[in-house]
């Protein structure tokens, strides 16, 4: 055929030439049309790589093959270190020793309890069955870890909303207690007396003269209803007996539980 001869092969090479290579080769045919090297295509192909080759190239490389390590999935690794070996020419001995330097330890001690690895291509595709066992493994084991972690959040996500709840209420509270200071506790036990000049801030602010509160009066409030039930206190009555004479009334005034009416109240002459 055409292409068994190197002498064919050169001149189809030269044929196909572009630019600077071109110029070159075509003046070396004109020059010496019997040189050897356009005879034997080894010779003409060094010729050429020692003019034209990238000097830097091969070293670049070198330098990258030497820092190349697995990151990633052992089938992308390899087809990375196999372009690397291509290019520097690498025999299958060296090609098996650096591959598995170069792999991550769980695939090199995976590699290690494996036998019967007797070529590159087979070293090969072992490490990419092992980093597929491995990569699964560790994708189990997350899944597993992440539903553990999210337990704990879910049960404490639930009592969250009570607390946030009783914060609101306490603010709520609080509020309530602003707007009316001068709300007393719910008794516990009887009281002593009121002041004078309490009874008459409670009086003139038509609040309730047993708790305080200005939602409602003495008559309908729950705390002393409250303090009835518990014997605390005695219940409240508003009878009031005014005499028929108009320049004398007598008006009797049954104070909260614990607050016995002060002297010279109980009878008022005009």
């Amino acid at each position: 055929m055409f292409l068994n001869n190197d002498k064919n092969k050169v001149s189809l090479v030269i044929s196909r030439l572009r630019g600077r290579a071109a110029t070159w080769a075509h003046a070396l045919r004109r020059t010496n049309p019997v040189n050897p090297a356009f005879l034997s295509w080894f010779q003409f192909r060094a010729l050429m790589n020692s003019l034209f080759e990238d000097t830097y190239y091969l070293e670049q490389v070198r330098h990258d093959f030497r820092a190349l390590k697995q990151k990633g999935s052992a089938c992308n690794f390899s087809i990375e270190f196999k372009t690397f070996a291509s290019i520097l020419q690498l025999d299958e001995g060296t090609m098996i020793s650096k591959y598995k330097e170069k792999l991550k330890d769980t695939v090199q001690q995976g590699i290690a309890y494996t036998t019967g690895i007797t070529s590159f291509e087979l070293l090969v595709a072992k490490s990419i069955e092992i980093d597929q066992v491995l990569y699964k493994i560790a994708k189990a084991s997350t899944k597993k870890d992440e539903s553990r972690a999210q337990k704990p959040i879910s049960k404490d996500s639930t009592p969250s909303q009570p607390k946030n709840s009783s914060s609101s209420h306490s603010k709520h509270s609080t509020q309530q207690n602003v707007s009316a200071p001068q709300a007393a506790p719910h008794p516990s036990h009887p009281r002593g007396p009121l002041s004078q000049e309490e009874q008459a801030h409670r009086e003139a602010n038509h609040l309730c003269m047993y708790c305080g509160d200005g939602d409602h009066q003495i008559q309908d409030c729950p705390r002393l209803q409250s303090a009835v039930k518990k014997g605390h206190a005695k219940p409240h009555y508003t009878v009031s007996s005014v005499s028929a004479a108009p320049s004398t009334s007598t008006v009797t005034v049954v104070p909260p539980m614990g607050n016995p009416p002060p002297q010279g109240s109980k009878q008022q002459d005009h």
